[in-house]
């Protein structure tokens, strides 16, 4: 009996083998070859072979040696021959290539550089090597006389025969999960395959071990022999990949032997494909790297900080951006290679002024690190701003601070009304106001900053004012809000003085006086009498270095009367030679009233009277005839000389 070298691991057409007595055989997939057999695709017919033929990709059948674990390919188009010889002696050997994994069609007709296999194609060890296809006759190898089976004692040589892994299921392929996916690091890849085997040697006690190829590997690997096929797993966790980046890949290879116990061996390996992907960066820094305060106005203005990322794929790079620059009380920027921010907050914003002290206000912005496949992670940065107290700000006019008065006319006051604003938010105010005068009083209405001003004309300082004078009064009115800031405004009001006018201070005695006219008592004393008398009237003017002039008015029949007009010193003179001045009897008495006149510097003018009285005396007779009338002559009783 002819010993079997090999087995039929894959057939695509009918192939046959012929034994060495002529005997035919239709080949199928697991089917044993002999040592002896010629394996082609079609018997011959009258002895005659292709000695050349171009190569099919329709037809094939493989063989595996049990002994070498040599592959044997074979198109519809050759042909070999098995013999006990090492086939390899003859063949031409290329380098190795690749694993032979579940073949396809197009995967058995390439060799190592792509190109379709010739005819007659020797893969050895699951690695390719090439035969010359261009053979004119079948090959045939020397053969050793076959051995009767049966020795002299009639006893049988039993051979053994290896075994045969026959199973396409020898690769695997695992695709990392992109980082943010769902349940991405926790979950465990998982890859199993089968494998057929065969042994002719049926009562072999089979045993399986695995080894991996490099040391380095990721998973875990294990194979097992159960219910008469070869079952391998392979596992590993998502999280222990991510090192790998998008369109990195990392081959493990695993050889499985099947050993039969007898010395007999069958060699696989399975090929673990890891495919990376591109695995988002992952924010580092501290929840203080991405938050900070500012406070309005003098408080501090800008904060900055730096974020971190770091990145499982092995040299990847990132950059920093933000989605949105501009808040609401102030911006924010980023530098795109370090992740350093800073935010700068915009005290001119009406939003930031309208904080109020004690208040506090939230900005949020998202910065996002984003790798160069595109991957990104985002992190919030938040942004305290502490509120401070606004001052109040004046917002009335010039003129509702301005007022104008003038002395002794009938309106004493002038009034206006000062406004103000704050940008804090339900802010109150309070307005006093604070200035001494020496010409009136101010007030203020605390809620509505409503101000007075009353001209008191009664002061000396009023009245001292001359016509043309004019003073300003200023006062200070100010604003408090309800954390004590202000403001302040400046309210000036106007007085323009008035001429006064002059003031008699001199008392009734200083405007009157007697005069005595000159006569005789009745006894006909000579009497003097009184013929002058003076007084000096006396005025006083508020207005400050206001001058006065003197005069005086009116008639007598008596006398005449004059005044200084510098001094006001006025003199009555009796004039006794007056006819009426003479008239008068002793006890008449008569009153002559004068108008005494201060005038000041405006013209403004103060009367007195000045009153004499005029006191009458005995006036003797007066003989008013002519001497002639004083004259006379009287003739004594008698007679004339005649006698008459």
């Amino acid at each position: 009996m002819a010993a079997k070298i090999g087995v039929v691991t894959e057939i695509k057409g009918n192939y046959y083998a012929i034994d060495k007595d002529g005997n035919i055989r239709v080949l199928k997939s697991g089917d044993p070859v002999y040592e002896g057999d010629e394996v082609r695709y079609e018997p011959p017919g009258d002895g005659e072979f292709v000695s050349e033929s171009t190569q099919s990709q329709d037809k094939y059948i493989i063989i595996e040696d049990i002994r070498t674990s040599k592959l044997y390919y074979i198109s519809d188009e050759g042909y070999m021959y098995f013999d006990s010889q090492d086939l390899g002696s003859d063949a031409a050997k290329v380098d190795q290539t690749s694993v032979l994994n579940k073949p396809e069609e197009t995967d058995l007709f390439d060799d190592q550089s792509g190109d379709p296999f010739s005819n007659g194609v020797l893969a050895e060890l699951e690695t390719f090597f090439s035969i010359p296809d261009a053979m004119a006759e079948p090959v045939i190898f020397p053969v050793v006389p076959e051995k009767d089976p049966e020795s002299e004692e009639g006893s049988t040589s039993v051979v053994n025969t290896a075994p045969v892994i026959t199973g396409e299921e020898t690769s695997g392929n695992i695709n990392e999960i992109t980082d943010g996916s769902t349940e991405e690091n926790i979950v465990v890849h998982k890859l199993s395959g089968k494998m057929d085997y065969t042994d002719l040697d049926t009562n072999d006690s089979h045993t399986l071990t695995f080894s991996p190829k490099d040391n380095d590997y990721k998973g875990n690997f294990t194979a097992r022999i159960e219910n008469g096929e070869i079952v391998w797993d392979f596992n590993v966790e998502d999280k222990n990949i991510d090192i790998l980046k998008e369109g990195e890949s990392l081959t493990q290879i695993y050889t499985i032997t099947l050993d039969d116990g007898n010395g007999g061996t069958a060699v696989k390996d399975v090929v673990i494909t890891i495919n990376g992907s591109n695995d988002a960066p992952v924010i580092t820094s501290a929840p203080d790297d991405a938050s900070g305060s500012v406070t309005e106005n003098a408080g501090t203005s800008t904060v900055s900080g730096t974020l971190s990322f770091s990145d499982v794929d092995a040299d990847s790079t990132a950059v920093w951006s933000l989605v949105e620059n501009n808040g609401t009380y102030g911006s924010i920027s980023i530098n795109p290679d370090t992740g350093e921010w800073t935010y700068t907050l915009d005290n001119s914003l009406g939003a930031t002024q309208a904080l109020k002290e004690g208040e506090t206000k939230t900005e949020t912005f998202t910065a996002t690190v984003t790798d160069e496949n595109g991957a990104t992670v985002s992190q919030t940065i938040t942004i305290t701003i502490n509120g401070s107290n606004n001052a109040p700000e004046i917002t009335s006019d010039a003129s509702s601070a301005q007022g104008s008065l003038t002395e002794d006319e009938a309106i004493t006051t002038t009034s206006g009304t000062l406004t103000a604003s704050d940008a804090d938010v339900d802010a109150t105010s309070t307005w006093s106001v604070t200035g001494s005068s020496d010409y009136g009083t101010i007030s203020i209405d605390p809620a509505t900053g409503e101000w007075t001003y009353n001209l008191d004309n009664s002061l000396d300082a009023t009245q001292n004012l001359d016509e043309g004078d004019i003073v300003t009064e200023t006062f200070t009115a100010t604003v408090t809000d309800d954390n004590g800031a202000t403001a302040t405004e400046t309210i000036t009001v106007t007085i323009k003085g008035t001429n006064d006018v002059p003031e008699i201070t001199s008392g009734e005695d200083a405007a009157s006086g007697e005069v005595v006219e000159a006569g005789h008592l009745d006894n006909g004393t000579v009497v003097p009498g009184t013929p002058s008398v003076s007084g000096t009237l006396t005025s006083s003017d508020v207005d400050e270095d206001a001058t006065a002039t003197w005069s005086v008015a009116g008639t007598s029949d008596y006398g005449t009367i004059s005044i200084d007009p510098a001094t006001g010193e006025w003199t009555y003179n009796l004039d006794n030679s007056l006819a009426a001045t003479q008239a008068l009897k002793e006890g008449e008495s008569v009153e002559q009233t004068f108008t005494a006149t201060v005038t000041d510097d405006k013209g403004a003018t103060a009367t007195q009277e000045i009153t004499i009285t005029i006191n009458g005396t005995n006036d003797a007779p007066v003989i008013t005839s002519n001497a002639a009338a004083a004259t006379g002559s009287v003739t004594e009783a008698g007679s004339n000389d005649d006698g008459t």
